[in-house]
């Protein structure tokens, strides 16, 4: 496939399974996250890789900050709670790491980071895998923050769940451009 037929087929996975991506394949992914569009070269972004007991571990976070934010939640939901990093074998924290720029505003900084975490799921997508880009009020909880390590200028964009795809991709459904744009004036 060619570039173009990779970035117009695209589509997002939520179920996925062994195996992830190898070492070699999530170097790729993340030599294509780094070429995302970036005002004044501010690298505004980091990954945080996790798989193994680390995905248990993060439904451990995941539960803890749910509880806080609602500690009457009933026991699916912290079920729930404990195993969705469980759906995949490797997930991909996408960090924005924003910098106070006189020229470069935040919401710059974090259209690159969120660039960048498109670029991974292009590239997982032209290497054969499946991704999918899931965040929620979990990627935006304090807690989830602080306990991941990040700093008071970090965020979480999102969270890239990587893995094979359970079933073979079928086509993405076609979708006429025609409806997406505009000449002006």
């Amino acid at each position: 496939m060619n570039a173009l037929e990779i970035l117009q087929k695209r589509q997002s996975v939520g179920k996925l399974q062994a195996p992830a991506p190898d070492n070699k394949i999530c170097e790729a992914l993340i030599g294509s996250a780094i070429r995302a569009a970036d005002h004044g070269n501010l690298t505004p972004w980091r990954f945080i890789f996790i798989r193994d007991s680390g995905l248990e571990k993060l439904g451990q976070v995941f539960l803890a900050a749910g509880l806080q934010n609602k500690p009457e939640m009933s026991v699916d939901e912290q079920t729930r709670l404990l195993s969705l990093p469980l759906r995949a074998p490797l997930i991909i924290t996408v960090v924005a790491r924003v910098q106070n720029h006189p020229k470069i505003p935040v919401h710059e900084q974090l259209f690159s980071a969120a660039a960048a975490a498109q670029n991974i799921l292009n590239a997982a997508y032209a290497s054969g895998f499946g991704a999918i880009w899931r965040t929620g009020e979990i990627a935006s909880d304090p807690y989830v923050a602080k306990e991941m390590g990040l700093s008071a200028e970090e965020q979480i964009i999102g969270f890239i769940y990587l893995g094979t795809p359970v079933q073979p991709l079928g086509e993405a459904k076609p979708k006429a451009t025609s409806d997406f744009f505009s000449y002006w004036p």
